[in-house]
């Protein structure tokens, strides 16, 4: 069954009869509500827990702004001066350890020394000598088949 009975007619009528007296009452009612006069100094704003500083207050404020400025500035000194430092002492060890290159991968470091460098070009070397030689016996076997 759809729609609505003759009851629920009647009470929905009836709700909105009460909520339409309700809502003129309260504007009856409404401007004997008496308005509070605010003497309040203050802004608007927050009406409380507010802060407003003194010229003490100011004062100290701006001595802490310029401490963590010259902190800041001090820490950048600091550190341009640690990088030159690591990049001297990098120089001097890879100099006196004739260090080519070196990295870290995974926690370990691998150094690549002037030593292994001859030793890599000498076992090239023999591999493509080795290479040739193969060349030079295949070429022979050929020729005798």
């Amino acid at each position: 069954m759809q729609g609505k009975s003759p009851k629920q007619y009647s009470d929905s009528a009836r709700a909105a009869g009460f909520a339409i007296i309700g809502i003129i009452m309260i504007m009856m009612i409404a401007p004997f509500i008496p308005v509070s006069d605010s003497t309040d100094p203050r802004p608007a704003g927050p009406g409380y827990n507010y802060w407003v500083p003194t010229e003490k207050d100011i004062q100290e404020l701006d001595s802490l702004h310029d401490i963590v400025k010259e902190t800041n500035t001090d820490l950048d000194t600091v550190r341009r001066s640690l990088d030159r430092c690591l990049d001297k002492l990098d120089e001097i060890w890879m100099q006196q350890n004739a260090i080519i290159h070196w990295e870290v991968v995974d926690g370990e470091m691998s150094i690549y020394t002037k030593e292994d460098s001859i030793r890599d070009e000498q076992e090239r070397w023999r591999y493509i000598d080795s290479i040739e030689r193969a060349d030079d016996a295949y070429s022979k076997w050929m020729e005798q088949q």
